[in-house]
């Protein structure tokens, strides 16, 4: 119902961090009840751009996610 993709060819590492991040979290949502998944890729997106190698918008803000919350 719903997808996570990139608007441009990313970074693999960063792009596999920040999927990484977000998959975890939404696998731990799913034992502890409903998953807000904006929620879920906005904070992936945190996380990655506070690593400098990857702080540049390039590497995260081309994230987005198509489908229902």
């Amino acid at each position: 119902r719903r997808t996570v993709a990139s608007n441009w060819l990313v970074d693999d590492e960063a792009g596999a961090n920040l999927v990484s991040y977000f998959c975890t979290t939404v696998a731990n949502d799913s034992a502890t009840g409903p998953t807000n998944y904006a929620r879920r890729l906005l904070e992936a997106k945190r996380l990655i751009r506070q690593q400098e190698k990857w702080s540049n918008p390039f590497f995260w803000s081309g994230f987005v996610m198509v489908g229902p919350n």
